[in-house]
């Protein structure tokens, strides 16, 4: 993903490793050039992008504090 600096995306996102952030419009070039055309970075970043989705946001990364959400109990902010 691309994404800008805004929200949350700078906790979800690391610049290079699973997305790329752009600040800058000369941001968006770059990132938009590695993505199109570095089909190897492209691939690279998509794996740790998948991972850092299956770590943090699916269902089973979240079981544990679903079942305390459910049980009444109280549960910390959300971290990634």
């Amino acid at each position: 993903a691309i994404v800008s600096p805004v929200g949350v995306n700078t906790r979800i996102v690391t610049d290079g490793e699973n997305g790329w952030v752009a600040r800058s419009q000369e941001d968006w070039l770059r990132a938009l050039e590695s993505a199109l055309g570095d089909p190897e970075a492209r691939a690279r970043i998509g794996r740790a992008a998948r991972r850092t989705v299956m770590e943090h946001f699916t269902f089973d990364a979240h079981r544990s504090r679903m079942r305390a959400i459910l049980r009444g109990e109280d549960v910390t902010a959300f971290e990634l």
